[in-house]
């Protein structure tokens, strides 16, 4: 689990209390998060503070959405700004101010780690719904399952074994069909436990 924040008393706070059911990978700043997404290693969720040394950790959730559009982001601020809160809110990241953040933190690492157990069997149908409301082809629908389940864009390619173009045109077939601009925001579309259909 990625954590982005560069006061180093509160990130070690995030860290003691992920373990012992998450592994936390706590960075100071951008560069060195960006640098840990590089590693290709498989992230539960992450942690992300807004000021950052060299930049801004909203603009780093856009593009952790880019590839990552199912995984559970806490954006944890001193500032509560209603632009800032509406730009998260779009990106679909839960919003906490600082200080007094510890409980939010705690249900959100509870619902990373245990999810519901009906919560998979549940985006399946989600999923097959979405699909033959907004009528997805197959092709569409699998790469939908797939982005849904939590699987990295990057990666979706070489999980059904076609090209990467043949998955850009699809999921531009896909946003097309559902009327949206990113492949985030037709998963977090499907996800909605009151709109299992879309």
């Amino acid at each position: 689990m990625l954590v982005v924040e560069d006061d180093a008393t509160i990130a070690k706070s995030i860290a003691t209390a992920m373990k012992p059911s998450l592994e936390p990978i706590v960075v100071g700043q951008l560069a060195t998060a960006r640098e840990a997404l590089g590693e290709g290693d498989p992230l539960a969720a992450a942690v992300v503070d807004l000021m950052l040394p060299d930049g801004s950790g909203l603009d780093f959730i856009d593009e952790l959405r880019a590839d990552r559009p199912a995984m559970p982001i806490l954006i944890l601020t001193g500032q509560a700004e209603p632009a800032l809160i509406n730009r998260a809110h779009a990106l679909h990241a839960e919003y906490v101010c600082k200080p007094h953040f510890h409980d939010n933190l705690k249900d959100f690492l509870r619902r990373v780690v245990q999810p519901p157990k009906d919560g998979e069997q549940r985006l399946v149908e989600s999923s097959r719904v979405f699909a033959a409301k907004h009528s997805l082809s197959v092709r569409e629908t699998e790469i939908l399952g797939l982005a849904t389940s939590g699987v990295p864009r990057g990666r979706i390619a070489d999980v059904l074994g076609v090209s990467e173009n043949t998955i850009k045109t699809q999921i531009r077939s896909i946003l097309d069909k559902t009327s949206q601009n990113s492949l985030s925001d037709v998963v977090w579309m499907v996800r909605q436990p009151s709109q299992p259909g879309g």
